[in-house]
């Protein structure tokens, strides 16, 4: 991967003059950054706000638009809808269908290239990079086994790029993501964590523990071993941090509930997260909490969740497990059951959240985007309404008591 390549990767806006849709290119051109560095590659085509350009070795990259040069966006813009495609090309697929993602996705480890960074052992911090993330380790650690615990981190990046909300996570500054990977208890407090926690955000940076890596030392290294890490445990703390970017306008459960969601639910322990199928899956997260916590399926608790409201939430440790299975269960039952199934409310809302989320990037571009939504002067309890189509909680309890019920799930009396 060149310098070019991994520092196009790094932003995202709108460039609302790029056709949704474009045939692919197959004559070779040099593209340059607003850095100055070039490459020559091969265009295949524009989707949304990436261009997805092959080298010569046929590697392919979706490279953000936005980080290109100025002739370089001036050469896309020039490409409209309706120019005949070059012969042989292949068009992209129309992105925006509002469902889910047919395909399983999984990461191969040995695809992962880590770059060994600065190697400080006077202070015990051992830095490692890949495509999208730096890792900062209390010890040292192979790169086989770097690439092996970065799968969940880029695994869960990936979750969101492939869904049809056009929106690709990125740090709040800087190229990468960083995490922060303590080797034992006091190097996990000394980092800002708290005591008894096993993963957590400090300072827009994700914090979490080796045990929950699945790390285990053998003699005097560390391996992986995947029986060890706490199933999705990574995929929460990573979706939760890149969430975080769109500030306010998520309600808690289709923020906090989407992790959860995605940790519980959409994530496989075979490292892998799929989109279909997945009442086993739920059965077994409710069964789970049952047995562990004492934690119910609860219909009321679950609707005063839902709606938005300034009355504070417990933060006891109760509390917040209920909220953790009001919100998994909130984002399956309008991803899965509502309606036709599709998910189709669900994915529009989380598209108007982020297309508001990047006014402030790109306001032209979002401005539009959110016009042809019909949701430009939306607030958050605008889109949920959205989502909810005028029902009460008397029809949509009953809707969900059913929905729920032909899956195997029970609300307590």
């Amino acid at each position: 991967m060149t310098p070019l390549l991994r520092t196009m990767l790094s932003g995202m806006m709108v460039l609302c003059l790029l056709p949704a849709l474009l045939a692919a290119q197959t004559a070779a051109r040099v593209w340059t950054n607003q850095e100055g560095r070039s490459v020559t590659a091969a265009l295949v085509g524009v989707a949304g706000t990436h261009v997805v350009i092959q080298l010569a070795d046929g590697t392919r990259s979706n490279v953000p638009v936005d980080t290109l040069s100025a002739a370089d966006q001036a050469f896309l813009k020039s490409l409209q809808i309706g120019t005949p495609a070059p012969a042989g090309s292949v068009p992209l697929p129309a992105p925006g269908a509002l469902t889910w993602p047919k395909d399983i996705l999984t990461v191969d480890p040995k695809s992962i290239v880590v770059r060994e960074g600065l190697q400080d052992k006077a202070n015990n911090r051992y830095h490692y990079e890949t495509e999208s993330f730096e890792f900062i380790s209390t010890a040292p650690l192979a790169g086989s086994v770097m690439a092996d615990v970065a799968a969940d981190f880029i695994l869960t990046q990936k979750f969101f790029i492939v869904q049809p909300w056009d929106w690709t996570p990125r740090p709040k500054s800087g190229n990468l993501f960083i995490v922060l990977m303590a080797e034992t208890d006091e190097d996990y407090i000394a980092l800002g964590g708290k005591d008894g926690n096993a993963s957590e955000m400090v300072n827009d940076s994700c914090l979490i523990r080796f045990r929950a890596l699945g790390l285990k030392k053998v003699g005097a290294r560390y391996q992986y071993d995947s029986r060890e890490k706490e199933p999705g445990r990574v995929t929460s703390i990573v979706a939760y941090g890149m969430l975080s970017d769109v500030g306010g306008w998520l309600q808690s459960w289709t923020s906090l509930g989407m992790t959860n969601f995605v940790r519980f639910v959409a994530y496989q322990n075979n490292g892998s997260i799929r989109f279909s199928d997945l009442g086993a899956s739920v059965r077994k997260a409710v069964k789970e909490a049952a047995e562990k916590n004492k934690i119910y399926p609860d219909l009321n608790r679950m609707l005063k969740y839902m709606r938005p409201s300034k009355e504070a939430r417990g933060t006891d440790t109760r509390s917040r497990l209920e909220q953790q299975m009001d919100g998994y269960l909130l984002n399956y039952y309008f991803g899965f059951l509502d309606g036709d199934g599709s998910g189709a409310a669900l994915h529009q809302y989380y598209r108007n959240v982020f297309a508001r989320s990047k006014r402030s990037r790109s306001p032209d571009a979002a401005a539009a985007m959110l016009a042809a939504s019909g949701m430009e002067k939306a607030s958050p309890e605008d889109m949920l309404d959205k989502i909810l189509a005028g029902r009460d909680d008397a029809i949509l309890g009953a809707e969900m008591t059913e929905k729920f019920k032909s899956i195997g799930i029970r609300f307590d009396p």
